[in-house]
């Protein structure tokens, strides 16, 4: 079938292009109905690939599916989008789970494009009644993920700091746990509102406020329980740390994106006896499993997504999508391309 897709030719620039693609054994040929903008892609599109670590022996791990060598990585053109949503039009060969016209998400790459292939063992059908730009169980997985890492008890203080689009579908999907509060911290007030409609009890601008000070005033000088990094930012990560129980094994979750070396406090974790967990998706025991919770919470309406999907563009305007999500202008959560 033809396909029409946005190709990164090189940093800072799009082309839409088309070739032919076909599923093979074990493949749905899908038409991508939505495909969510993702942080992680502004690597490519700055060209800022040669600042992340040489993980795994020369291997980079994609969000979406497969590894890269660190020389694939940084070479263009390339096919970017993996927070897919769509509808089977065609199955390949020995492929018996689905049938057209069933919609689907899940973990496969290339969607900022009119069809895309997926393997069929990497995704699951979307819940009936959901928008297709709100089906985006690649990026909603990664928040269960986060959530499950948690393990909120009952009494818990909770410190979340970032209120993006992880931060606020993590507090979703906290919402309703047995904490005695939930605080979140941002620095922006439309985010601090969206995070008190999506499960906050307690919110603090970092502009206004000294977030150690008020949360150990909250605390009663004891520190939170629990403490959730979700920026990926030094500076957060040391805010969290120092705001951690003194009692010992407070948690740390690692949400946000630390990617690139930097320097840290981990004065206060040692002194304090604190239990990090990095809950990115090598975390998870069982992705498909995670993306089946993160879809029943979904279909089950605990995720705002007509809050936080706040910017949609078509494939030919794939270049203002990413300049918008470069710059984050007042009120954007997250934006998809619908193509």
């Amino acid at each position: 079938m033809r396909r029409r897709s946005a190709v990164l030719v090189e940093p800072g620039r799009f082309e839409i292009k088309e070739d032919e693609i076909s599923p093979g054994p074990g493949e749905l040929l899908v038409a991508i109905k939505a495909a969510g903008l993702c942080p992680w892609d502004l690597h490519d599109y700055q060209g800022r690939w040669e600042e992340h670590p040489r993980w795994l022996e020369g291997e980079i791990s994609g969000p979406g599916a497969g590894l890269y060598t660190y020389e694939e990585w940084g070479k263009y053109p390339k096919r970017l989008g993996h927070e897919p949503m769509g509808r089977v039009i065609e199955v390949g060969r020995d492929t018996r789970d689905f049938a057209p016209g069933e919609r689907v998400t899940g973990f496969f790459g290339e969607a900022f494009a009119d069809v895309a292939i997926a393997p069929a063992g990497r995704v699951l059908r979307v819940p009936p009644g959901i928008l297709p730009q709100h089906a985006l169980g690649e990026p909603l997985s990664n928040s269960v993920i986060a959530v499950r890492a948690a393990s909120v008890e009952t009494g818990d203080y909770v410190l979340l700091i970032g209120c993006g689009w992880l931060g606020l579908t993590i507090l979703s999907g906290l919402a309703g746990t047995p904490a005695a509060e939930i605080i979140a911290v941002d620095l922006k007030m439309d985010a601090l509102r969206l995070a008190g409609e999506c499960g906050a009890t307690i919110t603090l601008n970092a502009r206004q406020v000294d977030v150690i000070e008020e949360v150990m005033r909250i605390t009663k000088g004891r520190g939170v329980d629990l403490a959730i990094e979700a920026c990926g930012v030094p500076a957060v990560f040391d805010t969290c740390a120092a705001c951690l129980r003194r009692e010992g094994r407070g948690r740390l979750i690692l949400a946000g994106g630390h990617t690139s070396p930097a320097t840290y406090d981990l004065a206060p974790l040692c002194i304090y006896g604190a239990v990090i967990r990095a809950a990115w998706p090598r975390y998870s025991r069982d992705r498909m499993d995670d993306l089946r919770r993160a879809l029943l919470m979904l279909a089950r309406g605990r995720f705002p997504m007509e809050r936080l999907i706040t910017h949609r563009f078509r494939l030919e305007e794939i270049g203002q999508a990413f300049e918008t999500m470069l710059h984050r202008p007042d009120g954007y959560i997250k934006g998809v391309v619908v193509p």
